[in-house]
């Protein structure tokens, strides 16, 4: 008789077909989900100019969302203070927040610095 089963947990799927084959996959988002149960680092940050933040090995930077603390603002982001390479002077309106794709897979760890901006941003890693 062939049967087929299938067991979830959080971080994994096992699935079970016959007696003779068994597959175990992982799921392909790694570590904690943050709150919208995908990203593993959805987290809040308050930023003043200088502000560095280290994106792990193996991590791609996905997106960072960007909300200022008062006033229209401008913000910087590359691989050294003042650097452009991922973001140039992008403008932050006042009482809005802004979106930047990056979409950028880092195979070694990275350190990124945010320049000319006070607020927070949330980093979003896969």
């Amino acid at each position: 008789m062939n049967y087929l089963t299938i067991r979830c947990t959080r971080d994994s799927a096992t699935i079970t077909a016959t007696r003779r084959y068994c597959l175990t996959f992982n799921r392909g988002i790694h570590g904690p989900p943050g709150l919208d149960g995908v990203y593993g680092s959805p987290v809040l940050t308050s930023i003043i100019p200088g502000t560095t933040y280290v994106i792990p090995a193996g991590k791609q930077l996905d997106s960072i969302a960007v909300i200022p603390a008062a006033g229209a603002r401008t913000i910087t982001i590359g691989y050294t203070a003042s650097a452009t390479q991922i973001a140039d002077t992008e403008d932050v309106n006042s009482n809005q927040s802004l979106v930047l794709t990056i979409k950028k897979y880092y195979h070694t760890l990275q350190t990124i610095h945010f320049s000319g901006f006070t607020g927070s941003v949330r980093i979003y890693l896969l």
